[in-house]
C-alpha cells in the first residue's frame, strides 16, 4: 500500500465521471475531508440491492436522483461508521 499526495486540480482529473463526491469534518483532525464513491462502485451496490448479483459490467452513465439518494444514503452510514472506528483508534491509544 503507499500514499501519494496530488493537488486537487490534479485528483479531479483523475476520477471517473461521474463520481459522487462527499465533503466532511472527521473530528479530532482539522480540514475536510473527501469521500469518493465511483460508478463501478455505485452500480454495482445499486444492483445488489435491487437483486441483482452486482457482478455485470454496466456502462457507465449519469446517475439517477434515486441511485444518487440511496448511494447517499450508503455513503452517511460509511461515513458513519469511519467516525466510529476512528473514536475507538483513538480510545485504544490513550
Amino acid at each position: 500500500m503507499s500514499t501519494e499526495q496530488l493537488t486537487y486540480e490534479e485528483f479531479i482529473h483523475s476520477i471517473p465521471n461521474p463520481t459522487i463526491l462527499v465533503t466532511y469534518f472527521l473530528e479530532p483532525f482539522n480540514g475536510i475531508f473527501l469521500f469518493e464513491t465511483g460508478p463501478q462502485f455505485v452500480f454495482q451496490v445499486i444492483d445488489i440491492l435491487f437483486g441483482g448479483e452486482g457482478k455485470e459490467l454496466i456502462k457507465v452513465r449519469e446517475f439517477t436522483e434515486i441511485e444518487k439518494n440511496i448511494i447517499k444514503k450508503i455513503n452517511i452510514k460509511l461515513i458513519e461508521s469511519l467516525k466510529l472506528s476512528m473514536g475507538r483508534c483513538n480510545r485504544r491509544r490513550t
